[in-house]
C-alpha cells in the first residue's frame, strides 16, 4: 500500500469525524515523520508494513474520539511546540488572543501570575515572546497539569527561577505583587456537560472545565481577590467562553478601570481586560 492510499484510507475511516481528513493526515506524518513537502514526493512510494499498522493503530484511537493533540503528544501555540497530556486543558487557538494582548500589556517585561496553568502555554509564551524580560509564577490546583508545566518549563529551557509552579487553589499558596494576572480559568456551566464534544467531555480534566451553574464561578473568585496581589497599575486578563465577556466585565467593573473586550478570529468576545484602579 502507497503512502497516498494509506491517507485515504485513513480519511475514510475518520469521515464521521469533524476535519477528519486533516487528522489523518496529522496521524500520517506522525508515523512517517513526513511534513507536507515529503508527502508530495513520497505518496507512491510503498509503505512498509510497520508503519501501516503504527497508522492503524493511531487512526483507532480517535476514531474512538481521543484527542488528536493527545495522540500527536504535542501542540503547537503561539509559535511553540508543547507537549499535551490528558492531566491538563490542551492548547486552543482562541487563547492566544489573550496571549497577544497580555504582551501588548507588558511589552518591557514584568511579573506576570498565571492562574490555573495547565500546560504552561500562557506564561511560557509569555516569557519566550519577551526574551526573558518577563518572570512569574503559574499555579494549579492540579499537580497533573503541573507535571505537564514543568515539562514544558524545561522543553523550552526557561529557569525555574523565571517561571516558577506551584500548587494552589487560586491565590491560597500565592505571595507578593505582580504586575499581569492572566487567567483561562474553567469557564463551562455544569449543566452543559453532556453536549460537550467527546474529545473534551471525555477527554479533558474536569477541573479545567466546569465553573458552576453559570460558568462564572471562577471568576468571581479570582476578581474578588486580585487587586491584593496586583502592582498599582497592574492588569487582570481573562479568557471567557463564547457568550461570558459582557458579564465578566461587569464583575470587574467594581475594582477595574479601563475594561476592555477583544474579539477572537472568529468575531467571538473572547478576551475581557481591566486595570488595577487605584
Amino acid at each position: 500500500m502507497t503512502y497516498e492510499e494509506l491517507f485515504r484510507r485513513g480519511r475514510d475511516k475518520l469521515s464521521e469525524i469533524p476535519c477528519g481528513d486533516v487528522d489523518a493526515k496529522y496521524l500520517l506524518f506522525k508515523v512517517t515523520g513526513f511534513n507536507t513537502g515529503d508527502y508530495i514526493l513520497r505518496s507512491r512510494e510503498e509503505a512498509e508494513e510497520a508503519v501501516a499498522e503504527e497508522y492503524e493503530n493511531l487512526l483507532n484511537l480517535r476514531k474512538e474520539r481521543v484527542p488528536l493533540q493527545h495522540i500527536l503528544g504535542e501542540w503547537e501555540f503561539f509559535g511553540y511546540d508543547f507537549y499535551t497530556e490528558p492531566g491538563a486543558l490542551i492548547p486552543r487557538p482562541e487563547t492566544e488572543i489573550l496571549v497577544e494582548e497580555a504582551i501588548a500589556l507588558i511589552p518591557f517585561g514584568g511579573r506576570i501570575l498565571d492562574i490555573g496553568v495547565g500546560t504552561g502555554c500562557i506564561p511560557i509564551s509569555i516569557i519566550l515572546s519577551l526574551n526573558g524580560k518577563a518572570s512569574g509564577l503559574g499555579v494549579d490546583i492540579s499537580r497533573e497539569a503541573l507535571s505537564v508545566a514543568a515539562k514544558n518549563r524545561e522543553r523550552h529551557k526557561i529557569p525555574e527561577t523565571d517561571l516558577v509552579l506551584l500548587e494552589s487553589d487560586l491565590f491560597e499558596n500565592v505571595e507578593g505583587t505582580f504586575d499581569l494576572i492572566t487567567s483561562n480559568p474553567p469557564y463551562i456551566p455544569e449543566g452543559q456537560r453532556e453536549s460537550l464534544q467527546p474529545e473534551v467531555r471525555l477527554y479533558d480534566p474536569d477541573l479545567a472545565l466546569f465553573g458552576g451553574d453559570d460558568g462564572l464561578d471562577f471568576y468571581r473568585r479570582i476578581i474578588r481577590e486580585a487587586p491584593e496581589y496586583l502592582n498599582p497599575g497592574g492588569f487582570l486578563i481573562f479568557e471567557t467562553g463564547h457568550d461570558q465577556a459582557g458579564q465578566v466585565a461587569e464583575l470587574m467593573e467594581q475594582d477595574f478601570a479601563g475594561i476592555r473586550i477583544v474579539k477572537d478570529l472568529c468575531g467571538i468576545d473572547r478576551v475581557v481586560l481591566g486595570t488595577k484602579k487605584s
